[in-house]
């Protein structure tokens, strides 16, 4: 058997201020586990990389 698990931060995890925000009609915007400013690129994924699932054309910063 073979599968995946993903993990979603939300509106659940106190353990950094980064809890993924649920709106009125219930949907989400999965904001992912805060970024380590310490990763070099390419290795590094910024949050200002990342676009947003709900409004495409803005990125999560």
């Amino acid at each position: 058997m073979s599968g995946r698990i993903f993990l979603a931060n939300v509106g659940a995890n106190a353990s950094h201020r980064f809890a993924s925000p649920i709106f009125l009609d219930r949907t989400f915007e999965f904001l992912p586990i805060p970024e380590t400013p310490d990763i070099p690129p390419p290795h590094a994924v910024r949050y200002r990389d990342l676009r947003s699932y709900n409004r495409r054309t803005e990125d999560l910063t």
